[in-house]
């Protein structure tokens, strides 16, 4: 995938975490979230490394809810 810039949506909530990308004209490129049995931070980690294993390289600006 060539070098974009793509928005990063990320929802940590009290038993996930949801991510979705998606690109410069809002197309979802990515979406996925994993129970986080109380370990957010290596569940965000994991479906970010998911996220780069599918699309590569690119430029990610993040909004965060939950």
């Amino acid at each position: 995938m060539e070098h974009n810039i793509c928005t990063l949506g990320i929802d940590i909530g009290s038993t996930t975490v949801k991510i979705a990308i998606l690109d410069q004209t809002n197309q979802l490129l990515f979406s996925d979230y994993k129970r986080h049995f109380a370990n957010i931070r290596e569940t965000l980690s994991d479906l970010l490394k998911q996220a780069y294993a599918e699309l590569g390289n690119i430029t990610l600006y993040p909004m965060i809810t939950g």
